[in-house]
């Protein structure tokens, strides 16, 4: 009896060697698979990951006008236990901005995660928050945003819902729309227009109802700080040889 615990002692052990093993070699592909994303987009301005180019030909110049607009984190985003790479860019016209998720699998490499078509993108627990690129409308000083939830099966985020607000002190500009007095319950002249995924139409909320929703996503217990900085050299260098 001894002689066989003696032996499932060393099978767990080797088991427990042979899994470090291959969890220290995944990661190092993983950093080498993110290293070469961002030295070519530092050199060259270029931005190919999994065969798709995402790359915007102003982006060269940007990188050297506005490093400080630009940045990138290594961050594990997802919860899904593997560290991704995050890359922002600004500098450009609003439609312009970009903020990538770019993650590693073996079987794979390097891949596009996700896309998120505003740079002011922050993470949540298993959520992302994305601010629209501008703030039209008779929103006042609300300003839009969409909200992603990161599913697991797929590997990707999803949209959960869109939030934008109407002030009436604003509607003056805005010819054809008219304020749902019945709808703000605290009378303080602003209602929020909530469009979820699976409905074809807003729904049209007040205050309180509008911050329940919020508030059961994004908190401070849920909220992210990614550690992003500016993409130069020195960040680069110093983000890989830890």
């Amino acid at each position: 009896m001894q002689m066989y615990k003696k032996g499932l002692l060393c099978l767990l052990a080797l088991m427990i060697m042979i899994t470090g093993t291959a969890c220290a070699g995944k990661k190092e592909a993983q950093k080498k698979a993110y290293k070469e994303i961002m030295d070519s987009l530092l050199k060259e301005g270029v931005l190919v990951v999994d065969g798709k180019d995402y790359t915007n030909g102003q982006w060269k110049k940007v990188l050297v006008e506005y490093p400080d607009q630009n940045s990138f984190a290594i961050y594990d985003v997802d919860d899904d236990g593997s560290e991704e790479l995050v890359v922002s860019f600004s500098g450009l016209s609003a439609a312009e901005n970009r903020m990538y998720v770019f993650d590693y699998r073996k079987d794979r490499g390097a891949y596009c995660e996700a896309e998120f078509f505003y740079r002011d993108t922050r993470f949540y627990r298993g959520c992302a928050k994305v601010n629209s690129a501008k703030n039209q409308g008779p929103t006042g000083t609300f300003w839009p945003y969409v909200l992603y939830m990161y599913n697991p099966e797929d590997d990707s985020y999803e949209e959960y819902g869109s939030i934008s607000a109407v002030d009436s002190s604003y509607l003056g500009t805005f010819l054809g729309w008219d304020f749902p007095q019945e709808k703000d319950l605290d009378k303080d002249g602003v209602v929020f227009r909530l469009k979820l995924p699976d409905k074809d139409d807003y729904d049209t909320i007040d205050n309180t109802e509008y911050e329940k929703w919020r508030d059961s996503i994004l908190n401070e217990e849920t909220k992210k700080d990614i550690g992003l900085v500016p993409i130069t050299d020195e960040n680069v260098n110093d983000a890989f040889n830890r």
